[in-house]
């Protein structure tokens, strides 16, 4: 998600969808010297930015007002004063303790010469990026819009100066916003993450710092600057219009100001708060073997095997599984004996590392050849890139009653055969359920706010190896706040009885051949609500109502869409149209559209069968029939607020189509009808 993209607007609309991300796990409490040492990085480098940026920009707009332009990059007292700046910071930093400074390592520095050197000198450095943004501001040449030689104008001269000025606050804005969030991700174990694992803002917080530095450059920039002020300019940041310069400065501060802040609190030489890259030591985990009642001690990463288990068949976790100290590619358990049960009591969580990069791990790992275990009661099992995942060959697997957050990939990854999932959560993860197991089911869950991309509730794939027809099985789930809600990627598989809302694409996308929905709410997401891109699909008795696009689009061939609802006048209808039909041969029968601000039916290529569906109270035209070869037989229009029909040339009239309750007939000329 392009920063650009989070103005107002797009807050407000968020917000108002319940879809804004809330606060969740952060970096583990540290030490009040360690924290000490990151509040006083914090300060030199917000003031290190802020009179950098100053000095820089400075130099730039005073060239742009003489007849001689300055090379700011070289000249010697820009060079003096950023030296000077850069002392400032490393006095600051040199007040560290030394083993603080040694486990922050702010910016991959151990001691605080090195940190000003790297500052100052780096390639990659804070004072290389800040030259480079002030660069392509005011001097870099952009193709087809020549940077100015000599005086510029007046006008000019006012958007160089309130461009420099907006640049200089609207960093030390966003800065202040991170800062503040990472400092208390130091200070707290459960607090905000800052950052999903691309770079795009997380927390709400720090979202609404960037609303208000949007909100300040849309309303500053257009009081003095203008497209022709721009172009006279060069084209700053290759833009020539205000809004394009908002938007890209917008985009350019907020890196800038990321960079510097991950660099303080997220170096890769960092050994504080869990983020060591070589892994640590972690302490052993107490619990409980039955039936006989016998206490034991459990290490991250150990297998539990038969053995381990002895004549025993169940554990019970007595504390929080925290493996975060193991660092990459580290697993909490794995499982190995069969006809067992893994319980966290309801209250115990398995926690992976607490930085981002370094969950590349699994939680829980069935192994191969283990049969019908049990994994429950977990109150969470997070931070992995996997959650709980198997090894395919696992028959009986079954997952209950617990939830699974801030997994990069997955929540749960199964691809063994007759798996049951029953009462899990899945919050903020990659991907909420990824399932591939023949006769799999999903049961009584919910697949909430997944994040980072793909961002799906749940991915159904696999093979129908009985060929049942039918893969996985989802039914009665909740699936809110992902990207989108349900792919459908290869199929077939039986989505039935589950609420499908609030998504920021479709709810449910069916690019596979030979599943069945029935019976599904799918309602205010934010693209389409039931989008079938493949074949043969069978989809009955769904309601799609207050999509922000289309109720049902279909563009597969041979589908049967029967009994679904698009919109009514109590759950109100789909902002644009209740039915887009644009593939061939498919059956349309008794689906009604009610209610939207499109057309009830929308048909675009010749279907199989039309028949019996009705379409009253939409604002657009009842049934839009805009390809040849359809045959329509008793479908019913009402209180349009177009024409209740509109038919091009080529159809058949298979009688019984009624316009406000009057029998109608039309030939194959087609024709509009009110």
């Amino acid at each position: 998600m392009s920063i650009r993209f989070l103005s107002s607007l797009t807050l407000c609309t968020l917000a108002s969808a319940g879809m804004l991300l809330l606060p969740g796990e952060a970096l583990a409490q540290t030490s009040s010297s360690l924290q000490v040492c990151a509040k006083r990085n914090v300060r030199g480098f917000k003031r290190f930015s802020t009179v950098a940026s100053e000095i820089m920009s400075d130099c730039q707009v005073d060239s742009l007002k003489d007849d001689e332009r300055t090379d700011c990059a070289v000249d010697d007292d820009v060079l003096d004063d950023l030296d000077n700046a850069a002392d400032k910071l490393r006095r600051e930093v040199k007040k560290c303790d030394d083993d603080a400074l040694r486990a922050l390592c702010p910016h991959s520095s151990r001691d605080d010469s090195e940190l000003k050197e790297t500052v100052l000198l780096d390639a990659n450095g804070t004072a290389s990026r800040l030259r480079a943004l002030d660069a392509d501001i005011y001097a870099t040449e952009f193709s087809g819009c020549p940077r100015p030689v000599g005086e510029i104008s007046n006008e000019a001269e006012d958007c160089a100066d309130r461009i420099s000025r907006l640049v200089e606050d609207g960093l030390d804005e966003l800065q202040k916003c991170l800062y503040k969030c990472e400092l208390n991700g130091l200070r707290k174990s459960s607090a905000d993450d800052c950052l999903l694992p691309n770079g795009d803002p997380f927390d709400n917080k720090v979202l609404e710092c960037i609303d208000r530095v949007y909100d300040d450059l849309d309303d500053d920039l257009p009081n003095r600057c203008d497209g022709a002020t721009l172009t006279e300019l060069g084209c700053p940041l290759d833009t020539s219009s205000v809004s394009g310069l908002r938007d890209e400065l917008l985009e350019r501060m907020f890196e800038e100001a990321r960079k510097m802040s991950d660099g303080i609190f997220n170096s890769s030489c960092s050994s504080s708060g869990g983020n060591s890259e070589d892994g640590g030591e972690t302490d052993p985990i107490p619990a409980t073997l039955y039936p006989s009642d016998t206490p034991v001690e459990v290490d991250c990463g150990q297998t539990l095997d038969a053995a381990f288990f002895g004549a025993d068949d169940e554990i019970r976790f007595n504390a929080d599984v925290d493996c975060g100290p193991a660092g990459k590619d580290s697993t909490a358990l794995i499982i190995s004996a069969s006809d067992v049960t893994v319980g966290g009591r309801g209250d115990w969580d398995i926690t992976g590392p607490s930085r981002s990069g370094n969950r590349t791990g699994t939680g829980l790992v069935v192994a191969p050849g283990a049969t019908n275990v049990t994994i429950k009661g977990f109150r969470a099992i997070q931070r992995y890139a996997v959650g709980i995942g198997d090894s395919g060959d696992n028959t009986g697997l079954r997952i209950e009653n617990l939830s699974v957050r801030r997994n990069k990939t997955a929540g749960i990854a199964t691809s063994s055969p007759d798996v049951l999932i029953d009462d899990v959560r899945a919050d903020r993860n990659g991907v909420g359920f990824d399932l591939s197991g023949d006769g799999t089911t999903l049961s009584n869950s919910s697949a909430v706010r997944s994040t980072p991309l793909p961002a799906l509730g749940i991915r159904l794939t696999g093979t129908d190896g009985d060929g049942s027809g039918e893969i996985v099985r989802v039914t009665a789930c909740d699936i809110e706040g992902n990207e989108i809600g349900i792919v459908v990627a290869v199929g077939p598989h039986l989505l039935e009885d589950n609420d499908v809302r609030l998504n920021n694409t479709h709810g449910i996308h069916v690019v596979s051949d030979g599943s069945k929905l029935e019976t599904n709410s799918v309602k205010r997401n934010l693209g389409s609500g039931i989008v079938v891109e493949g074949d043969g699909n069978n989809v009955t008795a769904n309601s799609s109502d207050e999509n922000l696009l289309h109720g049902f689009v279909v563009t597969g061939t041979g589908n049967d869409i029967n009994n679904n609802g698009a919109g009514s006048l109590t759950d109100l209808g789909n902002l644009q149209h209740g039915y887009v039909l644009a593939g061939f041969d498919n059956t349309v029968e008794n689906n009604d559209a009610e209610a939207n601000l499109g057309s009830g039916f929308v048909v675009d290529e010749d279907t199989f069968n039309f028949k019996s569906n009705s379409s009253n109270d939409n604002v657009g035209i009842g049934f839009e029939i805009n390809a040849p070869g359809n045959n329509l037989d008793t479908n019913v229009a009402a209180d349009n607020g177009g024409a209740e029909f509109s038919i091009v040339p080529d159809n058949v009239n298979d009688q019984g189509n009624r316009i406000n309750g009057h029998t109608f007939s039309f030939t194959a000329a087609g024709g509009v009808f009110e």
